[in-house]
């Protein structure tokens, strides 16, 4: 337990570096500021100019309305995205740690495989707050669950249904939910009939979980846009995003190769202890289709990451436990009273460096931080100031603080929602407007545009300046420049 304290105090001193609000939160936001203000959730996006689908099924709604009564309601601001981050870290590791214990993983093997499994994780809680990191604590809570049904419990069907319902509505990777009760399903019924039972007796054993997979698909659609949710969900399901780098495979050019080299050792160990353990012992060990299910899934997309780290804490904890290596880690910890002193002291370190950088500290940053990330804080007030009214043409990255900061002012072009709000190659079209590459003036064209934001490192700057005819600087910073139509050339009203 105290080795478990000391990763968690090293993990909040990690995280606490981690400042920079996460940039899907003003879209989810100002999502639910429109809602309370129209007393309902708008089904047509009434954010952006260019055109958007219809309708316009933003599963992140309730995400957005937990973090709006976080930042606005309770009048905590920024600093409630901390809480709320540090709230769900705890919650997921707390949960990962109770499920391995329940599969009589030792504090010791739990210790051993922890900072991998805490590495991995950090996925979902590192920027403040992401909706995935929901999906992640409601993956956390049924693999807990149903170690309950495992061992012949059965109150928790209830329970998990209204907390179903909650998730839904929170984020669409719900559909997660399926894919492990399925697996837990599916390695019974396997079990059962490689145990020598008929094919009836061994349904009837995981015929509860049929039916609570039967009532998660029912309870689904209890959801604003209704059916509407699941068209969306299998197109986003089945869309390829080759432009976002969280959707590409670890070993991708543009991801992290720390990522890389632990989930690379997590499979490592994974072999290395079902060798240890024996194929007698790693069979008696239940989860491996969940094991393999998020190995393969966390292979094709950082963003599964997380989800590989529960299972694989869950499942190989246990199973390495039971190895003679496990056995002598075991007497190993308990015999060396420095395992427990120096635990003490990262707990104690990782607290003291986490409230001394300001472990709930949230900010907006107005210059690029320490992950590069900055907002147009200065772009955006000059656009106040002058009551600027129109279309501004925007980035992926700056599109949703726009709506936040100068909704209904102003209309976007673009924003973070990406395929929830707009077309496919809507994306692609913005980065080659940014970049002035080849056609850059025909994408303008097709979204004509009041005002254009555009970053100080943006080759698209240079080649408005040659156009000074026609668009013309009207403000500068050190990281974004605004550019207005000329009068004449259809702007609307604004500074000029």
């Amino acid at each position: 337990m105290l080795v478990w304290l000391g990763l968690a105090g090293q993990l909040v001193a990690y995280l606490a570096d981690a400042r920079t609000v996460d940039l899907d939160v003003f879209h989810q936001m100002s999502l639910i500021r429109e809602a309370l203000a129209s007393g309902a959730i708008p089904r047509t996006d009434v954010f952006a100019y260019t055109r958007t689908l219809d309708p316009v099924v933003h599963h992140e709604w309730g995400t957005g309305a937990l973090l709006y009564a976080a930042w606005h309601v309770a009048g905590a601001g920024p600093s409630a995205l901390g809480i709320v981050r540090y709230a769900l870290v705890a919650a997921i590791t707390g949960l990962a740690y109770a499920c391995a214990r329940r599969r009589r993983a030792t504090a010791a093997s739990i210790a051993v495989l922890g900072p991998i499994a805490m590495f991995l994780l950090v996925v979902a809680v590192y920027s403040p707050v992401r909706a995935g990191a929901f999906t992640t604590l409601f993956v956390a809570i049924l693999l807990v669950l149903l170690e309950v049904d495992r061992t012949g419990g059965r109150w928790w069907i209830l329970p998990w249904l209204v907390l179903h319902v909650v998730w839904v509505n929170m984020h669409g990777g719900f559909v997660v939910g399926f894919a492990v009760v399925g697996a837990a399903a599916a390695e019974r019924f396997t079990a059962s009939r490689l145990g020598g039972r008929a094919a009836r007796t061994a349904a009837t054993s995981v015929g509860h979980l049929v039916w609570v997979a039967a009532a998660m698909a029912l309870l689904a659609l209890l959801n604003p846009y209704g059916w509407e949710y699941v068209s969306y969900l299998w197109r986003a399901i089945l869309m390829h995003r080759p432009s976002i780098p969280e959707w590409a495979p670890p070993w991708d050019a543009r991801g992290s190769r720390a990522l890389l080299a632990v989930y690379c050792a997590s499979l490592v160990v994974l072999l290395s202890v079902i060798w240890l353990a024996g194929r007698r012992t790693a069979l008696s060990v239940s989860g491996w289709a969940l094991v393999l299910g998020s190995s393969l899934a966390a292979a094709s997309s950082v963003r599964h990451l997380p989800l590989h780290a529960l299972a694989w804490l869950a499942y190989v904890a246990p199973l390495f436990a039971r190895t003679q290596l496990g056995a002598a880690v075991e007497r190993w910890s308990a015999r060396v009273p420095v395992v427990a002193g120096a635990s003490v002291a990262f707990a104690v370190l990782g607290g003291w460096t986490a409230l001394g950088g300001g472990a709930s500290t949230v900010t907006i940053p107005g210059v690029p931080d320490r992950s590069d990330r900055w907002y147009p804080v200065g772009a955006v007030e000059y656009l106040s100031a002058s009551r600027f009214e129109g279309r501004l043409l925007t980035r992926f990255e700056d599109g949703s603080y726009v709506s936040w900061k100068l909704h209904p002012a102003v209309r976007v072009s673009f924003d973070s929602r990406y395929e929830a709000a707009y077309p496919q190659g809507t994306f692609e079209r913005h980065a080659a407007l940014f970049a002035a590459a080849d056609g850059w003036e025909a994408v303008l064209r097709r979204d004509p545009a009041d005002a254009i934001l555009v970053p100080a490192t943006s080759p698209l700057g240079a080649a408005l300046d040659r156009r000074a005819a026609e668009w013309r600087c009207v403000y500068r910073d050190r990281v974004d420049t605004i550019y207005v139509r000329r009068l004449g050339a259809g702007a609307a009203r604004g500074p000029q």
